[in-house]
């Protein structure tokens, strides 16, 4: 399949180097010493430093059924919270290290591309970014200019991690980096639903929604500018963040389609030029 764009996969790259810096001081500081004495602090406490090593050892299922043992009232803490996203995040697919990690060994000629492949080798089970999308939502609300700097950039990153998933699943089963055959055209209901297209869409709506904490961390690069270009050229579609959001119209759902068939956005080969021609 031939892509032609103007996206280079290097800027990407760079600036996803930057933002793990910045996502780690920001969003799991907060949660203190993983590995800090246990002895002085009640069950609740230890309920959550007994969830936060296992999501730093990637056991996300074991984090999750910590979590769960926690009581309602202190359910809510701020930083019980952070953990059910970050284990929800993991169980989706996200380990934000591995990523970039995978994505440096990969090429891919347009962003969608580069963030289904960046989930090669890895299980996913994409729900649990729904999931981890809730959790932070339910604490934090759902508009962006309301909530703290650290959950806007956590959220920017689960909305790749959404198109990631979700595309890799979808699209590349066999987990090849390619597309498969299968996925004949993203316009046509067989090969992808409506459900799994506005769940790609909610996931560039929350990177869009959130792109003020990105542009933060790294200021001027050039990949990131061309992302509000791409909200420019796709409009209100391009940044509705939840899936039972009433502006899921057809029209809105074929410009993600549209955005996903694209050979400068997408992963198809479509070149109309704007993408949101590409479904008819």
């Amino acid at each position: 399949m031939s892509q032609k764009s103007h996206f280079d996969s290097r800027y990407y790259l760079k600036s996803l180097r930057i933002i793990a810096i910045v996502f780690v001081t920001l969003f799991m500081s907060c949660n203190g010493n993983l590995y800090t004495d246990m002895s002085n602090k009640n069950t609740e406490e230890a309920l959550l430093e007994s969830a936060l090593k296992a999501i730093n050892s990637g056991d996300y299922d074991g984090a999750i059924v910590y979590l769960g043992k926690i009581t309602s009232a202190y359910r809510h803490d701020v930083a019980v919270s952070k953990a059910a996203a970050a284990a929800y995040a993991g169980k989706c697919g996200l380990n934000f290290f591995n990523m970039v990690t995978t994505i440096t060994s990969v090429t891919a000629a347009t962003p969608l591309l580069l963030f289904m492949n960046a989930f090669t080798a890895v299980t996913v089970v994409p729900a649990s970014c729904d999931t981890s999308q809730l959790e932070i939502e339910t604490k934090y609300g759902t508009t962006s200019a309301a909530r703290p700097t650290d959950i806007n950039l956590f959220l920017a990153i689960l909305g790749i991690a959404k198109m990631g998933t979700y595309l890799r699943s979808i699209a590349d089963p066999l987990q090849t980096g390619s597309v498969n055959a299968s996925f004949v055209d993203a316009c046509a209901v067989g090969t992808i639903t409506d459900t799994q297209t506005k769940e790609v869409g909610t996931g560039l709506g929350l990177l869009l929604d959130n792109i003020a904490s990105l542009t933060a961390a790294v200021a001027g690069n050039s990949a990131i500018a061309s992302l509000a270009a791409l909200q420019a050229a796709c409009g209100s579609a391009c940044v509705i963040t939840d899936i039972n959001s009433a502006n899921w119209t057809a029209a809105n759902i074929k410009l993600i389609r549209s955005a996903i068939k694209s050979n400068s956005f997408g992963i198809q080969n479509c070149a109309n030029n704007p993408f949101v021609t590409c479904c008819p």
